[in-house]
């Protein structure tokens, strides 16, 4: 695959449609045990069926682990990423590549334009198209 026809990709033509999300009010403990059930490093947080932050397994080791939170008692809301950056599934890969730069993050949710989740695209899919010059953090 070439470099222009890479980035002339759409976000629907890369993104997984099966998101796992959590519940905010769920605690860390749960958050793992999810992540680890589906081998993945991340979760979308939804609270009343919206998307209210992500969590991710880096967050959990800095900002719960490290400050020797209970997992089991710590909610996901109390330190979830929130002000979440997402991309509606026409957008440019491109696009989506330099805002996972510019903010220095590796997921990005994909929302319809009714602001439902609808997929979600990681550095690794991005990775996959063989894309040598995707930025890494």
């Amino acid at each position: 695959m070439t470099l222009s026809f890479a980035l002339s990709m759409k976000v629907n033509e890369v993104m997984k449609r099966r998101v796992i999300t959590i519940e905010s009010a769920r605690t860390a403990a749960d958050a793992a045990k999810k992540m680890t059930e589906n081998g993945i490093g991340c979760l979308v947080v939804t609270k009343e069926g919206k998307i209210a932050g992500i969590v991710t397994e880096r967050d959990m080791v800095i900002r719960v682990i490290t400050q020797n939170l209970d997992p089991k008692k710590v909610k996901i809301e109390e330190f979830m990423t929130r002000n979440v950056v997402t991309y509606p599934p026409d957008a440019s890969i491109s696009d989506v590549i330099q805002a996972m730069s510019r903010h220095r993050i590796r997921r990005v949710p994909v929302v319809d334009n009714r602001g439902r989740l609808v997929g979600i695209v990681t550095a690794y899919d991005i990775a996959l198209l063989g894309c040598p010059w995707m930025p890494v953090h």
